[in-house]
């Protein structure tokens, strides 16, 4: 996913997929909460609650490569901070599951200064 975006911005919501470990996309829609959360070298997203919801099942993006089974709703003032984000999904299934996704590395969100 390495996506872009200006300081500021809202729209469009941030889309990602969470695959299990043969690449197929997995239900998030069955988890009892789902959190967004991007960290930079100095500033922290923290997800609204509610704002992460799941897409089942997975949705085809415009080119036809991407698809995407999880969505976050910005709200004002999440993106008011430029720089480079890691991007995870945090899926908690039960009070004892958590599960954060990618589980290998993290992808990638660049919030761009509007000059």
């Amino acid at each position: 996913m390495p996506r872009f975006m200006k300081v500021g911005a809202t729209y469009p919501a941030l889309r990602g997929m969470a695959t299990d470990e043969t690449g197929a996309a997995i239900n998030l829609s069955t988890a009892l909460e789902l959190d967004m959360m991007a960290i930079s070298a100095t500033h922290t997203i923290v997800a609204v609650p509610g704002h992460t919801t799941a897409i089942w099942p997975a949705t085809p993006d415009p080119d036809g490569v991407h698809f995407w089974n999880w969505q976050y709703a910005w709200a004002v003032g999440d993106t008011v901070q430029a720089g480079t984000y890691n991007v995870y999904l945090k899926v908690t299934w039960t009070s004892t599951q958590i599960e954060f996704f990618p589980a290998d590395g993290a992808e990638t969100l660049t919030i761009e200064a509007v000059d």
